[in-house]
């Protein structure tokens, strides 16, 4: 399996990418290999549906852009990274506008040799295994694939069965030909006044899950893993949890 490195665009080594913006708050950039220097994927904290849509990065800049599924209220930001549910999000406004921004951006995706990544979340249109696979098989003309954060998908009510939910969720979409990508992190409790306990995600060894449970269905996933998606923090022990035994 191919292993990616989500850097700070301070540490990425592509000057260039601090001037695309909403586009670009973090890169991905290959571990290893003769393209270390050029970004696997840009990630971007824009929210699909919040009308407007910040223009395409050019050409030669990166061949996928990693963007949250969106949510609703359209104009709401997450409080400490913190996303809160909204029915309108999961009903059919949140679904149709999704659609509607992925279709809108297909023709300028593939003037540009990109693919738009969505990232699932439980509090986003796409937040879990149903319907991820709902919208790939729906929209399967579209430049538009998905990176799994398995750790998204939980909710703090999923925290006593969170093993188990990591392995439904990994075996449901990690080997699925438009996952090109499975992004291993954690996931922390936060509790904001008037609101209850929501979880935030982290890099995979700091939080609440036993770093393991997310790495254990990956690494069973062997070569069917594309590729997996690792944060700069802690970056070696991830490394040693990932890869299989005796890999260096």
């Amino acid at each position: 399996m191919e292993v990616q490195v989500v850097r700070r665009l301070e540490t990425a080594g592509v000057p260039e990418l601090r001037r695309l913006g909403a586009w670009a708050t973090r890169a991905a950039m290959p571990l290893e290999g003769r393209h270390r220097d050029q970004p696997w994927g840009l990630f971007s904290t824009h929210n699909l549906l919040a009308g407007a849509v910040p223009a395409l990065p050019q050409i030669g800049m990166t061949c996928r852009i990693v963007a949250w599924s969106g949510w609703l209220p359209e104009d709401a930001s997450p409080e400490q990274g913190v996303f809160f549910p909204d029915h309108s999000t999961w009903m059919g406004a949140g679904w149709a506008g999704l659609v509607e921004v992925c279709r809108w951006l297909g023709p300028a995706l593939e003037e540009r040799g990109m693919r738009l990544c969505l990232r699932p979340h439980a509090r986003h249109v796409l937040s879990d295994a149903s319907s991820c696979l709902k919208f790939v098989r729906e929209e399967e003309t579209l430049p538009v694939d998905v990176v799994l954060e398995p750790a998204a998908l939980l909710t703090h009510a999923m925290l006593a069965e969170a093993k188990t939910h990591l392995e439904r969720i990994v075996g449901a979409l990690g080997a699925h030909a438009r996952v090109v990508g499975i992004l291993a992190s954690n996931v922390e409790v936060v509790t904001l006044e008037d609101r209850g306990p929501e979880l935030r995600t982290t890099p995979l060894m700091s939080g609440v899950l036993d770093p393991e449970w997310v790495a254990a269905p990956i690494r069973a996933l062997g070569a069917e893993a594309r590729s997996v998606l690792l944060y700069e923090e802690g970056l070696p022990r991830q490394l040693s949890l990932i890869r299989p035994a005796g890999r260096a």
